[in-house]
């Protein structure tokens, strides 16, 4: 007999060697993994999905169900089809973010603050007054990580008009829907209202110096 017994009762469980738990359901014939604490190579992998069913029938049950995944992934190229894309939730909750970020050091800055690089892999508070702390790359949304592309909300801090441009502020980290216009004030775009609450943020490096 080998790992999986030809006369299992629903709901068996059995371990391999790697501490993948799978367990049997026999509504469907199957051997389901339920948990997993290893990394695997692509070749084992392929081993899992022969144990657990055929690879046919695996590609069939991914193509057929809307999986979410909840833990980090770490991959290499992802290659997508004509017609298909990456897909961003354009409504998180309070506080919280969906995009792209870069790891980088927020040493001095605050969730929620716009910030420039000022040193190597690290950056600080934006602020349009000069252009030595501009242009922003992005918002800081965790300790570490700063958001360059998708949508932040911030019930307690925003309150701007939806569908307004979105300025790096003369006060530092802070912004705003009303460009600056004080002399030697920075103008930089670095996104767009999609709410009261929640910016579309997508900085752009062109910016201009005022004037006056």
């Amino acid at each position: 007999m080998g790992l999986f017994p030809t006369d299992a009762a629903n709901g068996t469980e059995v371990t391999n060697a790697n501490g993948t738990t799978f367990r049997y359901n026999d509504t469907d014939d199957k051997w389901v993994i339920i948990s997993s604490d290893e990394v695997y190579t692509e070749d084992e992998v392929d081993a899992l999905i022969v144990d657990f069913c055929t690879e046919a029938e695996a590609h069939a049950y991914v193509e057929a169900n809307a999986l979410t995944l909840t833990d980090t992934l770490t991959t290499r190229d992802i290659v997508l089809g004509e017609g298909y894309s990456l897909q961003l939730d354009g409504t998180p909750t309070d506080d919280k973010w969906t995009g792209i970020t870069i790891s980088i050091d927020t040493t001095g800055c605050s969730v929620g603050q716009a910030v420039y690089v000022d040193g190597t892999n690290s950056v600080l508070p934006a602020d349009a007054d000069a252009i030595a702390t501009m242009p922003c790359i992005g918002i800081c949304v965790a300790a570490g990580k700063v958001l360059v592309l998708g949508v932040y909300r911030d019930d307690s801090v925003f309150a701007l008009t939806t569908a307004s441009k979105v300025y790096v502020s003369t006060t530092a980290g802070a912004l705003t829907t009303t460009a600056p216009s004080g002399n030697a004030d920075i103008v930089q775009v670095v996104g767009i209202t999609v709410g009261a609450d929640m910016i579309f943020v997508n900085p752009s490096l062109d910016w201009v110096e005022v004037v006056v």
